[in-house]
């Protein structure tokens, strides 16, 4: 789980190496093992910005066997692997396994957040009438705003997309950091074969909602190498003097950085000051904030 969360804040080598260290600790013959080698191609996908070849792999060696993954998954995890397999089916292009696959998924879970998901994906592959059967039966106040402002997107109601997406930033998330984060998990998925914000990322509501202010006048599929082109111009000057800072600090300070919500150790290699840094004054006052403390350097 812990991994999840690194890779939904972007940290994807880290959530690699969670992934990999939950392998470590299970027997070589237990199904399990199948899920995360999924999650570590998942987070792979995204490091190598689009490259299907390997994730393609182990879908076809994981989806024969999702049953026996099933029966070993505690009852927080009933699901997750057919969910898993379902959105790398979905960019593999093979829509009808992934829908086969999710209404699995809602099979097993039964919530309003599976079922949003499932209306979802039915509607982008243009099956309206059972994506608006599957809609109805969905209590509104049990799921996402982000996920409700792709529903209304794809229906072609740009102001309910609008509304809804402010609402998710605003409401669903209490700091500037989780905001942060959040636009920056639609940002990157940009390199997702089949996008279902690709429309909407040529609109200036959009990108002046998700993408810093100071590049909307410009192609959102350049938006990486701008954003770390800008930000490293902006640190630049200040970072060496951070640096300095570190090393002055007491043994217990630790810090976090801006886009991240895991905390290191002044001297972890995987820290990336230019990223600006959150300083906190022991790992208990880190883990308060709601940080996670470092797999590497392990404060």
């Amino acid at each position: 789980n812990i991994g999840d969360l690194q890779h939904d804040l972007g940290d994807y080598t880290d959530a690699i190496s969670y992934y990999e260290e939950a392998i470590h600790r299970l027997d070589r013959n237990d199904p399990r093992r199948l899920w995360l080698k999924m999650l570590i191609e998942w987070s792979g996908f995204y490091l190598s910005k689009g490259d299907t070849v390997t994730l393609k792999q182990v879908y076809e060696e994981t989806n024969p066997k999702l049953h026996k993954i099933e029966r070993r998954l505690n009852p927080f995890n009933k699901g997750l692997a057919y969910l898993q397999a379902s959105t790398i089916a979905f960019q593999l292009g093979r829509f009808y396994e992934a829908i086969q696959l999710t209404k699995t998924f809602v099979n097993i879970k039964n919530t309003d957040s599976a079922k949003l998901g499932l209306a979802i994906d039915l509607l982008y592959l243009k099956e309206e009438v059972e994506a608006n059967e599957v809609f109805r039966r969905i209590d509104f106040r049990n799921v996402s705003k982000g996920s409700l402002a792709l529903w209304h997107w794809l229906k072609g109601d740009e102001i309910q997309a609008r509304r809804n997406l402010e609402r998710y930033f605003a409401e669903e998330y209490s700091s500037d950091v989780a905001r942060e984060n959040a636009k920056r998990i639609i940002r990157k998925d940009e390199i997702l074969p089949h996008d279902m914000w690709k429309e909407a990322r040529k609109q200036n509501w959009f990108r002046e909602l998700v993408y810093p202010n100071n590049t909307i006048d410009y192609p959102s599929e350049n938006y990486e190498k701008r954003f770390e082109k800008e930000t490293q111009e902006g640190i630049e000057t200040s970072t060496n003097k951070n640096q300095e800072k570190i090393l002055k600090d007491s043994p217990t300070t630790v810090f976090a950085t801006k886009y991240s919500n895991v905390f290191h150790k002044p001297d972890c290699s995987k820290m990336d000051a230019s990223e600006g840094l959150i300083k906190f004054d022991s790992p208990q006052q880190a883990s308060e904030a709601g940080y996670l403390p470092c797999n590497y350097c392990r404060p």
